[in-house]
C-alpha cells in the first residue's frame, strides 16, 4: 500500500515538474495559483487514500468536499456546504437501507441509558444478567465499562454518536458484532472473537466521531 501511495505522489510531482518546465520554456501558459488551487491539498490526498486504504467512503466524502470547494472557487456552483449536506443525508439513507443488519435481539423496555451531551459520562455496569443498553454522545464523550457483566442471552447495545466519542469496554470472553451506518465516523471493534455462547450486538450510528470497542 505504501508503494502505491509513493507511486501516486511521485507521478503527481513529475506531472507538476513537467508543467513547470513547459511554462519556463513558454510552451504553455500555466498558472500555479489558479482559483481554488488550495483545494488540491484536499483532493489529491483523498484520491490517494481511495486507492490505498480501506476507509474509501470517508476518503470519497473528503474528495467531494474538495471538488465542491474547487467548483465554488471558480463560480461553477453556489453554496457548496448545502450541496454537501444534501449528499450526506442521501448517503446516510442508502447506508441505513443497505447496511448489514445484526441478529434480531429482543430488548427489555427499561434498559439502561448512558448519555454524554456537551460533556463526559463515565459509568460501569456489573450486572449479573445484562440485558443491553443505550449509549448516546452528542458533542461529548461516553466511557462505559461493561467488562464485568454476565450474559444469559444475546443482547443489543444501541450506540449513537454525533460529534463525539463512545468507548465501550466489554468482557474478554464475549463476542461483539457490529452493524450500522457512519458518516465521517468509524466504529472500531478491537475485540478479538472468541466464539462465545452469547454475543453483544452493537447497532452503531456515527456522524463525525468514533465508537471504540475493546
Amino acid at each position: 500500500m505504501k508503494k502505491v501511495s509513493s507511486c501516486v505522489w511521485g507521478l503527481f510531482i513529475i506531472l507538476f515538474g513537467v508543467l513547470m518546465l513547459f511554462k519556463t520554456l513558454d510552451i504553455i501558459d500555466f498558472n500555479i495559483f489558479f482559483n481554488g488551487w488550495w483545494t488540491l491539498f484536499i483532493i489529491i490526498p483523498s484520491l490517494i487514500d481511495i486507492l490505498v486504504n480501506d476507509h474509501k467512503l470517508t476518503s470519497f466524502n473528503f474528495l467531494l468536499i474538495g471538488v465542491l470547494l474547487l467548483l465554488n472557487s471558480n463560480d461553477v456552483i453556489d453554496n457548496p456546504v448545502a450541496i454537501f449536506i444534501c449528499v450526506m443525508v442521501i448517503e446516510l439513507g442508502f447506508k441505513i437501507i443497505f447496511s448489514r443488519t445484526n441478529k434480531d435481539v429482543v430488548r427489555t423496555k427499561n434498559c439502561d441509558s448512558y448519555v454524554g451531551i456537551f460533556g463526559e459520562s463515565n459509568a460501569a455496569n456489573n450486572s449479573e444478567d445484562f440485558k443491553g443498553c443505550d449509549a448516546v454522545a452528542v458533542f461529548g464523550t461516553v466511557r462505559l465499562d461493561l467488562s464485568k457483566i454476565k450474559l444469559n442471552s444475546d443482547v443489543k447495545i444501541e450506540a449513537v454518536n454525533v460529534f463525539g466519542t463512545i468507548y465501550l469496554t466489554v468482557p474478554e470472553d464475549v463476542d461483539v458484532k457490529v452493524s450500522g451506518a457512519n458518516i465521517f465516523s468509524t466504529t472500531y471493534n478491537k475485540k478479538e472473537q472468541c466464539n462465545s455462547k452469547y454475543s453483544i450486538y452493537v447497532e452503531a450510528v456515527g456522524v463525525f466521531g468514533d465508537i471504540r470497542i475493546k
